[in-house]
């Protein structure tokens, strides 16, 4: 059963590039299949274990022998001094919440590898159940006295077989007079997103505590850690 949460459009599995033989291919080439996927908002990713064979001072050829020519390709490789970047898929698209699409990408500089990223910050799934989210922001013990109380809370994208799905938990704290116990900041339940972001106007002007988990076809992951916030006023 397909399972849609909010308005948020639900990214499509696929969990490893189709990459025709290398034998075949030219250089200069991509793979169009990705590219069509990307554009269609489609979740693209490489095999997971041959992404992390790729090593600084590998040569181009080297790479493609690996994982097969790049879904784009930007710059000039080859001339001295140009740098070029090759793409080898992404997870959540360009956005307002993202100005950049979170990818699987390559730095090319003179002919060989300058360097690499990948939308999980080098951790990955080994059974393509979803690892656990590492949180980016805000960060703990954050405080802010800026009204309307909106919040916005972003993380790394758990790895594994997509499509992905998060369920955020934001709690609020009574005041001491009151008894101090956590609950939920919305009394419908935790937040859900498809992507690695939510924004609430938080509930009022006291602390608060965030945490995620990450839920795919496979399973669920842990709960991150919790990171605590205060609103001011």
């Amino acid at each position: 059963m397909k399972i849609r949460f909010g308005t948020v459009v639900t990214l499509l599995v696929m969990s490893a590039l189709a990459v025709s033989a290398f034998s075949s291919m030219a250089l200069g080439q991509v793979n169009e299949a990705g590219a069509k996927m990307m554009q269609d908002n489609q979740a693209v990713q490489p095999e997971y274990a041959k992404w992390q064979r790729i090593q600084k001072g590998m040569t181009r050829e080297e790479v493609q022998k690996i994982l097969g020519p790049p879904i784009t390709r930007l710059g000039e490789e080859l001339r001295r001094g140009y740098a070029a970047s090759w793409t080898y898929g992404s997870v959540v698209m360009r956005s307002l919440a993202f100005p950049h699409p979170l990818s699987f990408r390559i730095s090319i500089q003179d002919g060989k590898v300058d360097g690499k990223e990948d939308p999980f910050d080098g951790v990955f799934s080994t059974d393509g159940r979803p690892t656990r989210p590492r949180l980016i922001s805000p960060n703990s013990e954050q405080r802010f006295n800026h009204y309307p109380r909106l919040l916005d809370f972003r993380w790394y994208p758990a790895s594994g077989i997509y499509p992905m799905r998060y369920i955020i938990e934001v709690d609020s704290k009574v005041r001491e007079e009151y008894g101090g116990q956590w609950i939920p900041a919305d009394p419908r339940g935790p937040y859900k997103s498809d992507i690695p972001y939510l924004s609430i106007s938080f509930v009022g002007s006291q602390p608060g505590r965030w945490r995620v988990k990450a839920v795919n076809e496979l399973g669920e992951s842990p709960w991150s850690e919790y990171r605590h916030f205060e609103f001011t006023r």
